[in-house]
């Protein structure tokens, strides 16, 4: 199979996965950030901060299970 035909089978879907990798990872960047802020914003040190997220996360997740 020479370059131009794999293209025209994959390359849509290749396209595709990598948007949608791109849009997730500049999501999941701009939450981070914004997380890092309030953080920063309340003066928590470093084992507040990490607290802080352990918990976000404990949260995201029991909201995920609840809704499947």
């Amino acid at each position: 199979m020479d370059f131009a035909l794999f293209m025209e089978r994959y390359g849509y879907k290749i396209l595709l996965a990598l948007m949608v990798l791109m849009i997730t990872a500049f999501i999941g960047w701009e939450v981070v950030f914004k997380v890092s802020i309030i953080i920063k914003g309340l003066g928590l040190e470093t084992g507040g901060a990490f607290l802080v997220i352990i918990v976000l996360l404990i949260i995201v997740f029991r909201l995920g299970e609840q809704e499947s």
